[in-house]
């Protein structure tokens, strides 16, 4: 080969590297925003569910339900549907046989997300059954769409952070200080980036083609939580020391195969595994295999939480929210 025909397949691979780089990004904001249209889809009936009287884990069954259904083979649940009561601010997702039903005067938060080959769109709404609340719903909704108006190439989320805090204090609320907004990796639900709920001294850059979940929780009360002692929601760690128990070896094998890094549910083990789940998930826990999201609630217990959530795309010229319409956020 002479050096000129050298030089030519080095030029020819450069060039198949580099559009496989653009392919790759083709794809991932594809899938996105598949994952996002099916969230839009979906959207309906989860606020059709939700009502005085309806039963939790009902609404979460049925939601999941259509989920699957959507997203067929290549997709499914990017982590289990919460539904979080007044105070409690996320990771509430029934457990086994809950009985929890939704009361008159309840404030009700509905976070569900959807992974497309692993591309997450996640969208979270708020529903007042107290006339006292609304203005908070609104108020969540508010702070979102504001920041998501100030997102380009190279904010700082720091400044984000400022716009959110800066519309809950006018209207007379928190917003919860450990909770915030993340960046979406592939099989990752929160990346190594966040988006705060408030102002910080410093904070990171979006770039371009970045996707993100921005999301508000508006509070009456002190803006910080805490976690409560049960647990529902879990999701894998690295591996360092096997199980013993069939259970424990069972549930690593439906992770594997299902949910690799995304998280899942406590009862969603009770159906697959059976006999000895709650067994194999104590082993995993107490081996540090499994990380537990508690549910997060409000130090004070009078208080109530509002949440919204969507899904954006940072983009040369501002943000694409995906799993959305702009101007209904």
């Amino acid at each position: 080969m002479t050096e000129n025909e050298k030089k030519d397949v080095e030029e020819s691979a450069e060039e198949k590297e580099e559009k496989s780089e653009e392919e790759e990004l083709a794809e991932k904001l594809e899938y996105h925003r598949l994952a996002g249209s099916i969230s839009k889809e979906i959207e309906p009936l989860a606020r059709s569910l939700v009502k005085v009287g309806a039963n939790l884990i009902d609404i979460c069954s049925q939601i999941e339900e259509k989920i699957l259904e959507k997203t067929g083979t290549k997709g499914g649940m990017a982590f289990p549907c919460n539904i979080s009561l007044n105070n409690i601010a996320a990771h509430y997702s029934s457990p086994p046989g809950d009985q929890t039903v939704i009361k008159e005067g309840d404030l009700v938060k509905v976070d569900y997300g959807i992974h497309m080959d692993g591309y997450i769109s996640d969208f979270a709404f708020s529903v007042s059954f107290n006339p006292e609340y609304d203005k908070m719903v609104e108020v969540a909704s508010k702070a979102v769409k504001a920041v998501i108006a100030a997102v380009k190439p190279g904010v700082k989320s720091n400044e984000l952070g400022a716009i959110a805090e800066k519309i809950a204090k006018e209207n007379g609320y928190r917003t919860i200080i450990d909770l915030s907004g993340h960046l979406l990796e592939k099989w990752e639900l929160h990346g190594k980036k966040i988006i705060p709920n408030f102002s910080t001294p410093s904070g990171t850059k979006l770039e371009e083609n970045e996707v993100y979940a921005m999301e508000t929780f508006i509070t009456t009360g002190s803006g910080n939580i805490h976690d409560m002692n049960t647990c529902y929601i879990y999701q894998l760690l690295p591996i360092r020391r096997f199980p013993r128990s069939a259970p424990a070896r069972k549930i690593l094998k439906i992770i594997g195969n299902k949910y690799k890094t995304l998280p899942f549910a406590k009862r969603w083990l009770a159906k697959e595994v059976g006999f000895g789940y709650n067994l194999g998930l104590r082993e995993l826990v107490r081996l540090r295999a499994l990380h537990e999201f508690h549910p997060l609630a409000e130090d004070k217990r009078d208080a109530v939480i509002a949440q919204r959530e969507v899904s954006f795309i940072v983009t040369k010229d501002g943000a694409e929210v995906f799993n959305w319409e702009f101007d209904d956020i």
